[in-house]
Order: C-alpha cells, then structure tokens, then sequence
C-alpha cells in the first residue's frame, strides 16, 4: 500500500542540501499483531506501518548468534501511524507546520523574528520524491 512520510535526511544520489526537507512516497504495510503483540496496545485507528520501499530508508541491525558470532544486517524502518499521510496533502500540511515549529523555536531560543516569506520559501524547497 502506498503512503507518504516526511523526511529530513539528505539522501544518497540527491544533490546534498544545508536544510533537507523531502516528502517521500513509499510503499510497505500495517504490522500485525501475530508479527508484533505490542500493536494491540495502541489505542485505537493508531497503527504500525513497515516501509518496504524505498530501499535506501533500511536501518542497519546488529543480530547475535546462538554461537555469539554478529552479524549486521538491513531491516525495514517501522514508522507509527501519527507519521505516515494517505496522501500528498497530508503530508505536506505536516511538512509546513514542522517547518513553522523549526522557526518558532529559533524566536523563542535565539528571538530570531518569524518572516512569513522564510517559511513560504522554506516551503517552496520541499521536494516530493515518488517510487
């Protein structure tokens, strides 16, 4: 099932940015609770989504042996529901409203004054990434 997320890492192959900000369309599926018992704890419409692709999100996970040997090996990212937006709209509503926290802190922290323009061409930089 496809889906978007918010990402905020510069990605391999992508021009390196100062300030990455990307929304990404992804593909994966709802864990189950015979995968996970721990979903049945989430208070309810909340859910765990396994992002199968792309694959350049993977986390790298180090498992131990029953002969104590490691092995480090790629997982899927596992991302909670409030995280993952059924469509381009949603996720980009997101994206501006982190951007204005991200300038609201600098004025509470540094008293930066919030510009308006900042965050409209903050926002205008966001780059949508398809499968």
């Amino acid at each position: 099932m496809k889906k978007y997320i918010t990402y905020t890492r510069n990605i391999h192959g992508h021009p390196s940015l100062e300030d990455p900000f990307y929304i990404l369309e992804v593909e994966g599926e709802i864990v189950l609770p015979l995968e996970d018992p721990s979903v049945m704890w989430l208070p309810n419409g909340e859910f765990f989504f396994r992002i199968l692709k792309p694959n350049f999100l993977y986390e790298s996970r180090e498992i131990i042996g029953a002969d104590r040997s490691r092995k480090k090996i790629l997982v899927p990212p596992i991302y909670h529901s409030s995280s993952v937006y059924s469509n381009y709209d949603q996720a980009f509503s997101k994206a501006e409203k982190m951007i204005r926290d991200g300038f609201e802190l600098d004025f509470r922290k540094k008293g930066i004054p919030i510009n308006d323009e900042d965050v409209l061409s903050k926002c205008k930089k966001i780059q949508q990434i398809l499968l």
